[in-house]
């Protein structure tokens, strides 16, 4: 009896293990460099830029929309449903969650980071 209880207790344990395996590669998303994102196919990223201001922002159908851009400004389009972050025309540098599109070649982002170090500079 003692053994059929440690045999399923392992056995239970193996499948958490397992799925937890399974599920990190949706709840731990990786840093993509700008230049390859478009290499992931579709996986869940994250990727940094800075919001190109050249390009008007669009708030549409419920839909935020924007460009970020990268040192060698690359550009990609960003959407993200809802409204804009507060402090978006203030950041430095933006982070983006979700996923690339090919088909529309637009970033779906389901999360945005906003990046404002001089909230927190030392004043002189």
């Amino acid at each position: 009896m003692k053994n059929k209880r440690i045999l399923i207790f392992a056995a239970a344990l193996m499948l958490m293990i397992a799925g937890v395996l399974f599920l990190s590669k949706e709840i731990i998303s990786p840093y993509v460099a700008f230049d390859d994102f478009k290499l992931k196919n579709g996986d869940y990223v994250q990727i940094i830029g800075k919001y190109d201001k050249t390009k008007p922002l669009k708030q549409h159908g419920g839909v935020f929309s924007f460009v970020i851009k990268n040192d060698t400004d690359l550009a990609l389009t960003v959407n993200k449903n809802g409204i804009k972050p507060v402090n978006f025309e203030h950041a430095e540098q933006i982070v983006v969650l979700g996923r690339y599109n090919p088909a529309s070649d637009i970033f779906e982002a389901d999360n945005i980071l906003t990046k404002c170090p001089s909230k927190y500079q030392k004043e002189n």
